[in-house]
């Protein structure tokens, strides 16, 4: 085991990305099948507002035009409202979570905040948005979702796990040197390998695991086999 851990330490690194590769795949198999279950409604809710003609930078039709609709999503009420009679919308009026389209504005409210993006900004060319368009959008997001969704999450997952067993072992670390006498990067080697064993079990299996059992589960793991590599030298 010693041998192991001490030539091998790259392997650590090795076990990470093969850990994003397997939750990649897995959320790409759990998401895509919602998603593409999900968007012939979606594009048809869509339409519902259509057609809109943009110009300059702004919806020049439908004119003075009221659209509402109010949507049940995961136990929450939001809504999707559009008005092309008013430039902007007052952002103490928008108390309800959802999205809020005026000419020239595209307003997204949360619980925690409220983003404001003019249509300028976003760069919108001079077009009319109908069905035929989302029609071809919605099949592109068919066609490519998969790829597009498992390339995000690698990435999203490498990163997020690289970046969680980086600040484990910085925090632990000076731990695990006070009962054995080991460098930094065994004990990042033994982090990132005990790092995907645990979360391959809370991805898989009902099991959860929180930030504060993982920081215990890791130091765990350190003693478990720094005492048997210990004892191998005995």
């Amino acid at each position: 085991m010693k041998e192991l851990i001490t030539k091998n330490k790259w392997l650590g690194f090795i076990a990470i990305i093969v850990y994003a590769l397997i939750a990649a795949g897995y959320a790409t198999h759990t998401i895509v099948p919602f998603v593409q279950q999900y968007m012939p409604a979606v594009s048809e809710e869509i339409k519902s507002f259509l057609p809109v003609t943009f110009e300059n930078g702004e919806i020049v039709e439908p004119q003075d035009t009221v659209i509402s609709k109010e949507y049940d999503v995961g136990g929450d009420k939001v809504k999707v409202v559009m008005n092309t009679g008013v430039d902007e919308f007052d952002t103490l009026d928008l108390r309800n979570q959802g999205l809020y389209i005026s000419r020239k504005y595209i307003y997204a409210v949360s619980e925690r905040k409220t983003e404001i993006q003019s249509f300028e900004k976003l760069q919108m060319p001079n077009m009319v948005v109908n069905d035929e368009i989302v029609d071809l959008t919605a099949a592109e997001i068919e066609k490519n979702i998969g790829k597009y969704m498992f390339v995000t999450t690698f990435f999203a997952f490498l990163i997020f796990s690289a970046i969680a067993v980086l600040l484990y072992t910085l925090f632990m670390h000076w731990i695990i040197r006070i009962w054995f006498k080991v460098d930094f990067s065994q004990t990042l080697f033994v982090n990132s390998v005990a790092y995907v064993i645990l979360s391959l079990l809370s991805l898989l299996t009902p099991f959860n695991i929180g930030i504060i059992i993982m920081f215990v589960a890791l130091i765990a793991a350190n003693v478990g086999i720094n005492s048997a590599v210990k004892e191998e030298n005995v």
